[in-house]
């Protein structure tokens, strides 16, 4: 069962095991060899002070289309392109108009500004060479409410901060919290195994039934062509592998 745990996530043996791999997910995936298992050392965590003082840093480096501390709704009026819409509020649907402005960088970022008076404003950071994408909400007036950065498959990472129209940090969420195996670790896990970036199906987190997982879906070489792919949980605190299968993407993905 070790040699089979460990063939799973090492391509270079898929050809040989697909038969053994098979034959393993009748088995419960309790022992695991040590290899497997992949301790991170806890970071100490951050005082509330210092979480708030990272979320102010975080607004004073909001500066695209922000004039007098809030969006800059005049210029996008102006410069944005316009779309007929039907907002809810209050219990009812409003006829109104959005609005569109999106610009790209020399160095591969692209950001994003959108909405209306009605629904609020909304900028969207991404880039070429990140996973990763920021998300600022503005209120109708113009003022931040909110920002925090998630994965391309919408799950949230890190801190999302919640602001008072003065500026103040209201609250905040932190989505860390459980994951002590980080996606820093998520990475380094990826590249021991050789699961190549073009492999990769999906990376996502579970927290829900109070169990925080990492979710690895990829497709090795072996499987071009089939409606298969390689299903892996990760605990998240350790990153140990508990479970590991092979799905039909046909049905799950």
């Amino acid at each position: 069962m070790r040699v089979i745990m460990n063939a799973i996530i090492n391509k270079q043996y898929m050809k040989t095991l697909i038969t053994s791999l098979l034959m393993f997910f009748a088995v419960s995936c309790g022992e695991q060899t040590k290899k497997d298992i992949i301790i991170k050392k806890k970071s100490t965590p951050l005082s509330d002070q210092e979480i708030k003082k990272q979320g102010y840093q975080i607004k004073k480096k909001d500066t695209f289309f922000i004039e007098n501390g809030k969006l800059d709704i005049v210029r996008l009026e102006k410069i944005g392109s316009q779309s007929k819409s039907s907002d809810y509020k209050e219990g009812l649907y409003t006829r109104t108009i959005n609005y569109y402005y999106g610009q790209k960088f020399k160095d591969g970022t692209f950001i994003e500004i959108s909405g209306g008076n009605i629904s609020g404003y909304r900028k969207l950071i991404t880039s070429e060479r990140s996973l990763f994408k920021t998300r600022y909400i503005y209120n109708s007036s113009g003022y931040l409410k909110s920002v925090g950065r998630s994965y391309k498959s919408n799950f949230s990472i890190g801190i999302r901060y919640y602001f008072n129209e003065d500026g103040t940090i209201a609250n905040y969420e932190d989505y860390d919290k459980c994951y002590t195996f980080s996606w820093e670790d998520v990475t380094s896990f990826l590249k021991e195994k050789e699961i190549e970036k073009e492999e990769i199906i999906d990376v996502f987190r579970n927290d829900k039934d109070e169990e925080c997982v990492w979710v690895i879906v990829f497709k090795p070489e072996e499987f071009n062509n089939k409606d298969k792919a390689i299903h892996l949980i990760l605990e998240a605190e350790t990153g140990t592998i508990i479970s590991s299968k092979i799905i039909d993407t046909g049905r799950h993905i």
